[in-house]
């Protein structure tokens, strides 16, 4: 599709993407599911690939901005494989870390320095995306893993990709993207929310 930004709407499957590389072999990772739409009518535009809309009767998937590599993934297969199912974060999330969450910037240009550490490319802000801090970045060892966060606030629970580090961020704060903020219906001009959260 031409907006991958209905990653807000999770329905907390956490899979395990085998993604055909544009070139060379392909690359295990994991990855949040999420409902989207490729019919006319729907939320967004005809599909980015080919400029069609098709049924959603088909196995179909959209990739987020990164991933798509300007169309460079088109055509190419995906497989998915469920590793974890969250129907209810919230009770999960009782006996988690407490922490904050601030708001971070995914996008080139975007305050905040450059592309992600883990991949070195650049996400969009509509991506669910979180950035850890130094010691529990631990060297990269966190990339790709989940970070399952809920508000304290709204009671609200989502699932972020980690693909960054924070150097300058306390112990227990997560930098998060925009569409997580809005998945967790916080408004992002406060900055800072009280969230717990645990690594999946």
């Amino acid at each position: 599709m031409g907006s991958t930004s209905k990653a807000v709407v999770i329905f907390g499957i956490l899979v395990f993407l085998q993604v055909s590389g544009a070139a060379g072999p392909a690359m295990d990772l994991r990855a949040l599911i999420s409902l989207n739409g490729f019919q006319q009518g729907e939320e967004g535009g005809p599909a980015a690939c080919e400029g069609q809309y098709h049924s959603d009767g088909l196995f179909l998937v959209a990739l987020n901005t990164a991933w798509y590599e300007n169309g460079a993934r088109c055509g190419k297969a995906v497989s998915c494989a469920v590793v974890r199912h969250h129907a209810d974060l919230g009770s999960s999330l009782a006996s988690v870390q407490a922490g904050t969450m601030t708001v971070d910037g995914y996008e080139e240009g975007e305050e905040g320095g450059g592309p992600a550490a883990c991949d070195g490319i650049y996400y969009s802000d509509g991506d669910l995306l979180t950035t850890l801090p130094t010691e529990l970045y631990a060297g990269g060892s966190m990339c790709n893993r989940i970070i399952a966060i809920a508000s304290t606030q709204t009671g609200h629970s989502a699932l972020a990709l980690v693909v960054d580090v924070c150097d300058d961020c306390g112990d227990d704060e997560l930098g998060t993207s925009a569409a997580v903020w809005n998945a967790l219906g916080l408004d992002t001009n406060a900055g800072v929310a009280p969230i717990r959260w645990f690594v999946l």
